[in-house]
């Protein structure tokens, strides 16, 4: 009886033993052999790494007004697996007005049946106090998490130049997606603990990196300007039914972009509702033919090379011109022989389609250039077309006709404004720039834009007379309505033809209408394009344009309180070096010679020559003889016919060194003179000299070489 019973006891020791044994060995794996990774896996369950947002840095406008900030606040998500009350949740979210109880019970219910431990509630931010009331309530179920949400104060007038933010806080376009990276900052972490509930439990949270805020980015903008120029363009644009558009308020001698209004453009806070149209900046990011505002582009090449004057007579075929290749040129009323300037006043596509055929298409070509058509402009703002300007060996036999009055060709209106920018500041063609600085938390200067000059463009005389062939349109042209009291503005309308590419032509029913102009005309201040694409009804720029431009100028007029002085101190100059750095020479004496001696003149000092005007000898040039100009300056010569009572400009006889023989010939018959010639070619000495009172002088006795001047070999090779 007892062997058994010893057996039983030993197999029970053995059992026992060996559960020990198991024991042990699993101890020694959980505390020894496994020790690190399950101390690893505790502190994973403990504790958790949470990101801690960044706060987005402001954009200010120029005076310091924000133009888009974030404010703090939370976001609410739920564990449907350990919510204690969903229906309870669900009329507190109602009560508190932040979502049906509906809504907010189907959140759940799917959550819950996808198995999913996380589930955003709401992204909106929401006040801390409501959201800290309902974690302390239903805790651990419901999760706040730090949340930020985007202001824009100006709402829709700027929501296309800033662009908006998606819901993790990142810039999507406009300036927002551009500056995207200095602007979000750095996020931080925070260690977080907790217990097998999900409550916060020992040292709570930690702060491991904390997070680093966005800089600060101020704009050229002003608020106020922004609002008056996206209403004047929105009741423009709504009153005429518009399809869409733009415009653009600039500082002519800096470059500063003021405001910039796109229509119909959206509004930052509902961006989701927005059209993906409608978040296109459409003055940079819209090619379109700009259509009678580019004939300054003819006009200016005529100016600038000599080609004609504002006087001169052009015959504008009484409103129909053949030209090969095509249908007529038409004006849309018929006009005779009329001056040049009323050319330009009056808009004839004839009379400037003849312009210029004087300029050529070479001369034509190279100031599209110059006004900078064809290239980007360089602005921050993201998504810039470069516009369209064919080469010449592209164009047909009447390219440079239809170029000249704005087809054929395309651009942005922020390259159109930045061209009249060149005449309204004197010849000088500015970088357009929007963002004035970018600082970091710290202050420090992350970037940093100013004025900056690209080129000269334009003689100041050229651009002098273009302003003055402006204000004529505005006086006594299509530009009436953009008339501004005690403003004097000045500027030109334009009213396109859409180019339709599925036929292969123009439409007789689809327009661009607009007015680029600028104020006061003699010392602009202020320069405006308003654009409107597809005016229903009236489509003339003059009409439907040119008053909205007026009532931006005079808005803004009563509120600007910049300085008045010249700006220019700052102006760097870009890709090239500052005309004291250039080479430099003296402007020969050319007054009172042929226009081809003066010309060559200039040309042997390596100067530009612009003849302004005609006549057959030079009545003065700008800058004026003995000035010192850099190598390559270009040099106007006003020309004229000598009158009764001067010789050569003066009621003293001149000094006539190197004056040819053909000129001392012509000045001496016209004032009477008796003359004697001594050799051939160009003037050495003269008898009486330099100075002498032309009252009672009879005679005059000059000595001639062929060697006495420069130019002679040039003027052999030329012929003359």
């Amino acid at each position: 009886m007892s062997r058994p019973r010893d057996d039983r006891l030993r197999f029970l020791s053995w059992c026992i033993l060996a559960l020990v044994g198991i024991l042990w060995a699993r101890a020694f794996q959980l505390t020894v052999l496994r020790h690190d990774e399950l101390r690893h896996r505790a502190l994973a369950q403990q504790t958790k790494f949470e990101p801690v947002p960044s706060i987005r840095g402001p954009v200010l406008d120029r005076a310091g007004e924000k133009l888009a900030f974030s404010v703090d606040g939370s976001a609410l998500a739920v564990d449907p697996a350990v919510l204690p009350n969903p229906d309870k949740l669900a009329l507190a979210m109602e009560g508190y007005g932040l979502m049906s109880a509906d809504r907010v019970r189907a959140i759940i219910e799917n959550g819950s049946q996808s198995r999913k431990r996380f589930v955003w509630l709401t992204r909106e931010c929401l006040r801390e106090a409501v959201a800290c009331s309902l974690e302390t309530e239903f805790a651990p179920g419901l999760i706040r998490c730090p949340e930020s949400k985007r202001l824009y104060p100006l709402g829709k007038a700027a929501g296309p130049l800033l662009g908006a933010t998606g819901v993790e806080g990142q810039g999507l376009f406009g300036l927002e997606g551009r500056y995207d990276r200095v602007l979000r900052g750095a996020d931080g972490r925070v260690l977080d603990f907790r217990s097998g509930s999900a409550r916060h439990s020992g040292p709570g949270r930690v702060v491991v990196t904390p997070p680093r805020p966005g800089a600060t980015m101020e704009l050229t903008i002003d608020s106020r300007f922004q609002q008056i120029v996206d209403a004047r363009l929105r009741e423009a644009a709504e009153e005429q039914r518009a399809k869409g558009g733009c415009a653009i308020l600039l500082d002519p001698s800096t470059g500063e972009i003021l405001a910039l209004a796109t229509y119909p453009g959206f509004d930052p806070d509902s961006v989701g509702d927005a059209d993906s149209t409608a978040l296109n900046v459409w003055a940079v990011g819209h090619n379109y033919e700009p259509g009678s505002t580019f004939k300054v582009v003819t006009f200016a090449a005529a100016i600038e090379s000599g080609s004609i004057s504002p006087l001169d007579l052009i015959n504008c075929h009484n409103g129909s011109r053949a030209v090969p290749g095509g249908k007529p040129i038409k004006d849309h009323e018929p006009y005779g022989v009329i001056p040049a300037s009323m050319v330009f006043a009056h808009s004839s596509n004839i009379g400037t389609g003849i312009v210029a055929e004087k300029v050529g298409e070479e001369g034509f070509y190279h100031m599209e250039r110059l006004l900078g058509f064809g290239v980007p402009t360089g602005v921050e703002i993201p998504g810039e077309e470069r516009g369209w300007i064919p080469d010449p060996s592209l164009w047909s036999s009447r390219s440079l006709i239809t170029q000249a009055f704005g087809q054929e060709v395309s651009c942005t209106a922020l390259q159109l404004a930045v061209a009249y920018g060149a005449v309204a500041n004197g010849g000088l063609l500015m970088r357009p720039y929007v963002v004035r600085s970018v600082r970091g938390p710290d202050g420090t200067i992350v970037e940093t834009h100013g004025p900056e000059i690209v080129r000269r463009a334009l003689l100041p005389v050229t651009a002098r007379t273009l302003r003055e062939m402006l204000r004529k349109v505005v006086t006594e042209g299509t530009g009436s309505k953009a008339e501004v009291e005690g403003l004097f503005p000045a500027g030109k309308t334009g009213t396109a033809q859409k180019y339709i590419p599925e036929e292969g032509t123009y439409s007789t029913e689809r327009y661009i209408a607009s007015f680029c102009g600028f104020a006061p005309y003699d010392a602009p201040r202020w320069l405006c394009l308003v654009v409107l694409d597809e005016p229903r009804g009236t489509y003339w720029g003059g009409s439907v344009a040119a008053p909205a431009f007026a009532r931006i100028i005079d808005d803004v007029s009563k509120l600007d309180t910049r300085p008045t002085e010249d700006p220019r101190s700052s102006i760097r100059w870009v890709n090239q070096t500052a005309p004291d750095a250039a080479p430099t020479t003296l402007i020969p004496r050319v007054v009172g010679l042929s226009p081809g001696l003066a010309r060559n003149l200039l040309k042997e000092e390596g100067l530009l020559p612009r003849l302004i005007g005609s006549g057959s000898c030079v009545a003065r040039s700008e800058p004026t003889s003995g000035a010192r100009v850099r190598v390559g300056a270009a040099v106007a010569l006003f020309l004229s016919e000598p009158n009764d009572s001067t010789f050569g400009g003066s009621e003293t006889l001149p000094d006539l060194s190197n004056f040819p023989l053909r000129d001392v010939v012509e000045r001496a018959q016209w004032q009477g003179l008796e003359l004697n010639v001594r050799g051939n070619g160009w003037v050495i000495a003269q008898d009486p000299p330099a100075g002498t009172p032309l009252a009672g002088l009879h005679r005059l006795t000059v000595w001639l070489s062929a060697d006495s001047c420069r130019a002679y070999g040039r003027l052999q090779e030329e012929g003359m």
